[in-house]
């Protein structure tokens, strides 16, 4: 953490006080050596206080270099403390704590009590904090006996059973991602006032805690983008259920997993308190180490998918408030992301902010805002009328309406118009590739060409397997254009079901990626790129009536297996 301070600071006094934290928690002061291939915890010497005359720089460029150097925790205490003078009134204190001796409700407590020791001192009083009555030591120990105990068991089986339906890891970006790349990218937002308000008024109505919502809210969101009825992710919980571990600093945050399956039948209230319910559910197993969860499952070829995170800091309000100054918190932007998506939602005051912090390799920022956008309009819906169906939710506002079907056109008729008005403004947009409406007219051609050369017209069923992206667009207009109805095919689906759905479906033909294995008799096309003899043919949609179909739609139907149904 970064903390700009502002005004006339006594840096004897701001010693002292830290000298008194660092010696009350051990935690932050505890090496951990390795012997016989074991970790042994030794607590050592306290960190000093850097000191350092600098008066340019910008403070979060100093934060960042000041946490990038790795620790020795074999060698050096596991925090390292830095107070950086600018000018006479102006000091910038930088706080380092390895992962393993704090967690954020520690970071608030060590603040807490800084400056409460701090205007002790400034006072002339020595009445400075009690030592807490628990170690770390304590903890570890009770671990220790849950484990040899047998206590971990019930916990373990209940982690398992929460994860027998074998959730796949939510996938929210269709780029190729080997797992290599885990740059990070941070976007910032805040709800607007009204909403958080409304939010805070609906908990306290519903008796659903704010977190149920906004946790609620997210997972239909993950889920509507991802296209995914069930969603897994994974939440931090404070892990600080028995006395005396309140006013203690160190690494007691556990991981546990979140696992739903949306239900489009439900409201969002029902939805909020059955995310309740399944917390409360938890609350007695959420003690055993989350990596005990994992070697667990791994052990009985149960996966845990780990590449979500949502967190709300009820306790993030961690400025320093050190008597006669003004002290802001400076944000860390790590460089490395720990999941593929963690959503950080801030209670400061009043109001409510967001951190979405993902990998660059699975989005790109203008997706990261897109995706932060949706879940604010989801939430407005939510605060509006939280009795609405959750398949009712939409993740973007409608666009407005300029009546362009009065004439009776039909819907491809209106973008072959639309190609003729505006041939250069975009059509397509994904991340930062754009196709204007020429150019996907012209590879809507092209694939309008490979459906009559297979002999597919109008009332015949075309599938489109393919990711999310212009050619999935380009494959369905195309289908319109020769009068055929188009079947929209998950690339996620088991072949054996893939294969269930092209056959019962009926489908003459199927655009599916490059390299894909053929599935049925359909006939197997695969995108593309414009050809010349293409664009030299216009495309003449073929003029569908209302009797005709527009697309096919998979229902599960009672029995569970896809049903295709015809929307005309």
């Amino acid at each position: 953490a970064g903390l700009l301070l502002e005004g006339p600071l006594d840096v004897a006094a701001l010693r002292a006080a830290l000298a008194h934290a660092l010696e009350r928690h051990a935690a932050l002061r505890t090496r951990l050596v390795e012997r016989d291939g074991c970790l042994w915890q030794e607590i050592g010497a306290a960190p000093a206080l850097d000191w350092e005359e600098m008066p340019q720089g910008e403070p979060a460029l100093l934060l960042r270099q000041f946490a990038a150097p790795p620790f020795a925790l074999a060698d050096e205490a596991p925090a390292r403390f830095k107070l950086v003078r600018r000018d006479a009134g102006t000091h910038l204190l930088l706080v380092c704590v390895h992962h393993s001796a704090i967690d954020g409700w520690g970071l608030r407590v060590l603040l807490e009590q800084l400056s409460r020791d701090y205007g002790e001192l400034l006072r002339g009083r020595g009445a400075l904090t009690a030592a807490p009555s628990l170690s770390m030591a304590d903890v570890a120990l009770w671990q220790q006996r849950q484990g040899a105990e047998g206590r971990h068991a019930a916990a373990l089986a209940y982690w398992q059973a929460q994860l027998a339906a074998r959730p796949a890891p939510l996938r929210l970006g269709v780029r190729g991602d080997d797992g290599s790349d885990w740059n990070a990218g941070v976007h910032s937002f805040s709800l607007p006032p009204a909403l958080a308000g409304a939010l805070r008024q609906l908990a306290a109505d519903s008796r659903i805690t704010l977190y149920h919502w906004l946790l609620g809210g997210f997972k239909l969101l993950l889920g509507k983008y991802s296209g995914q009825r069930q969603v897994a992710l994974l939440v931090p919980v404070a892990n600080r259920q028995a006395g005396g571990l309140e006013d203690l600093v160190g690494m007691l945050a556990n991981t546990v997993p979140s696992v739903s399956m949306i239900d489009s039948t439900l409201s969002m209230r029902q939805w909020a308190r059955q995310e309740s319910e399944a917390t409360l559910a938890s609350l007695p197993h959420q003690a055993v180490p989350f990596e005990r969860v994992l070697r667990h499952c791994r052990e009985h070829d149960t996966p845990v998918p780990a590449n979500m995170m949502f967190s709300l800091q009820t306790v993030s309000e961690l400025d320093l408030r050190l008597p006669g100054l003004k002290s802001s918190m400076l944000r860390y932007e790590a460089e490395q992301a720990k999941f593929d998506l963690t959503m950080t939602l801030e209670q400061r005051g009043d109001g409510l902010s967001g951190v979405l912090e993902y990998r660059t390799a699975v989005l790109d920022a203008d997706q990261a805002q897109a995706l932060a956008q949706a879940y604010v309009h989801v939430l407005e819906q939510v605060a509006r009328d939280p009795d609405q169906l959750l398949g009712s939710l939409a993740l973007s506002a409608p666009a407005p309406y300029a009546g362009a079907a009065a004439n009776g056109a039909s819907v491809i008729g209106q973008i072959a118009a639309q190609v003729r008005r505006t041939p250069r403004a975009p059509a397509l947009a994904q991340g930062r590739r754009t196709l204007s409406y020429a150019r996907m007219w012209e590879a809507v051609g092209t694939a309008v060409a490979q459906l009559r050369a297979a002999g597919i017209g109008p009332g015949q069923h075309v599938g489109v397997l393919l990711a999310p992206g212009p050619d999935l667009v380009v494959a369905a207009l195309a289908a319109h254009c020769v009068g055929a109805a188009y079947a929209p095919l998950d690339i996620h689906q088991p072949e054996e079901r893939l294969a269930h759905m092209v056959r019962d479906a009926q489908l003459d033909a199927v655009f599916a990626a490059s390299g894909s294995t053929p599935i049925g008799a359909a006939a197997w096309l695969t995108p593309q790129a414009p050809r010349a003899a293409d664009v030299a043919s216009p495309v003449v949609p073929y003029a569908a009536g209302a009797a005709h179909p527009a697309y096919l739609i998979f229902t599960s139907g009672s029995t569970g297996r896809p049903k295709p149904t015809r929307v005309h």
